[in-house]
């Protein structure tokens, strides 16, 4: 590995424009996540905040997943700056759990419970599964470390999969600056060990 990286900032996405106040069965959450969730785009007024953006104006590198809220976001980091999508950043799948329809609950709580036995009991009904997600993340983090070879490097994508990708960083010998949450906005930066 090359001495000389710049940083790697994790992004993730502004605050999707849609209301979470709702209730549920697990095929309704599949259907809100798939119609709504996945196609939207960003609140109204939506703003990146000040250190991303300052971040975002010296990256070498800025890329986004093909989500629209993901490339909304990167539209905001930096002003006239068009991202590369790259399909690689997309969310880790969430499967639907196999619940009866009178269940019914807010999708919070149906994303806490489809990442958790997708997670720990490796059910993906029948999408990606956790190692093929771990595959996924190692195989970015590289590009990602490649990438930084000629500067700074930022991605704006989703919570979950940019955790992993932090993950697949630290196994390169990459170490985290800040802590992390699921905010939207969050920004983790990753700088290599010397």
């Amino acid at each position: 590995m090359s001495e000389t990286h710049g940083a790697i900032l994790l992004v993730r996405h502004g605050k999707p424009a849609l209301s979470r106040d709702v209730r549920l069965s697990a095929l309704g959450y599949r259907r809100w996540w798939d119609d709504l969730y996945e196609s939207g785009g960003l609140t109204e007024g939506e703003v990146a905040t000040e250190a991303v953006r300052a971040f975002a104006a010296g990256a070498t590198t800025i890329l986004t997943t093909p989500r629209r809220r993901a490339i909304e976001s990167a539209a905001l980091v930096r002003e006239g700056h068009v991202a590369q999508i790259d399909p690689d950043l997309i969310e880790a799948h969430l499967p639907t759990p196999p619940l009866p329809e009178f269940i019914r609950l807010g999708p919070k709580v149906w994303g806490f419970i489809s990442r958790f036995i997708w997670w720990y009991f490796g059910y993906s009904d029948g999408g990606e599964t956790r190692r093929q997600a771990e595959v996924r993340a190692d195989r970015v983090a590289r590009k990602l470390i490649g990438l930084s070879e000629a500067g700074d490097v930022m991605i704006v994508a989703h919570g979950f999969f940019n955790i992993m990708i932090g993950r697949a960083l630290r196994k390169q010998g990459w170490r985290q600056i800040g802590r992390e949450h699921f905010s939207h906005w969050n920004a983790r930066r990753f700088e290599f060990k010397r």
